[in-house]
C-alpha cells in the first residue's frame, strides 16, 4: 500500500495540473475507429493494415483513459494499470505484420512513444512514492517528453490512411 505523501502545496498543484492533461494527452491517441474484421482476402491492403495499426492505437487510448480514474493513491495505481496495459499495446503494436513501409514507419513511432510513455509514468509513479520533488519534476518533465510526437503520429497516421479523427 502507497504511503500518504507530503509534498509542497505548488508541487502538488504542479502534479495535478499535469496528471490529468497527461491522461488526455495520453488519450488523444484516439484515431479513427477500427471498421471491423477484414476478409481474409484483403488482410494486406491497405485498408486492412491501416485498421490493425488503428486498432492497437485505439486499445492504448482505452488504457490511458484509464489513468484518469481516482486521486491520491487510486490514481497512482490506474497509472501503473495504465502503464501496464500501454506497454501490452506496444508489445501487440511490434507484433503487427506489415508489408506497408509507410505503416511501418508509423508503427515504429507508436511502439517508442508507448514503451517511453510506459516507462516514464511508472518513473513517475515511483518519484511520488519517495517524495522527492526533484525527481517528482523530473519524471513529469520525461513524462510529458515521452509523448511529444503524438499529435505528429496520429494525424500523419490519420492523414495517410485516409481517415479523420473521431
Amino acid at each position: 500500500m502507497l504511503a500518504p505523501h507530503f509534498i509542497e502545496p505548488q508541487l502538488k498543484m504542479k502534479v495535478k495540473q499535469t496528471l490529468s492533461p497527461l491522461a488526455i494527452c495520453i488519450a488523444t491517441l484516439a484515431l479513427s475507429p477500427f471498421s471491423g474484421a477484414t476478409p481474409a482476402f484483403a488482410q494486406n491492403t491497405k485498408e486492412a493494415q491501416c485498421d490493425r495499426v488503428i486498432a492497437v492505437a485505439n486499445e492504448a487510448v482505452q488504457a490511458a483513459e484509464s489513468a484518469n480514474a481516482g486521486e491520491g493513491e487510486d490514481q497512482l495505481r490506474a497509472l501503473l494499470t495504465a502503464a501496464a496495459s500501454i506497454e501490452e499495446a506496444a508489445n501487440k503494436m511490434e507484433n503487427l505484420s506489415l508489408s506497408d513501409n509507410t505503416l511501418n514507419g508509423y508503427r515504429q513511432g507508436f511502439i517508442v512513444m508507448y514503451r517511453q510513455t510506459s516507462l516514464m509514468t511508472r518513473r513517475f509513479v515511483d518519484a511520488f512514492a519517495t517524495e522527492n520533488q526533484d525527481e517528482i519534476l523530473a519524471a513529469l518533465q520525461n513524462l510529458e517528453t515521452a509523448t511529444n510526437d503524438e499529435d505528429r503520429l496520429v494525424t500523419e497516421l490519420n492523414g495517410y490512411c485516409g481517415r479523420q479523427p473521431s
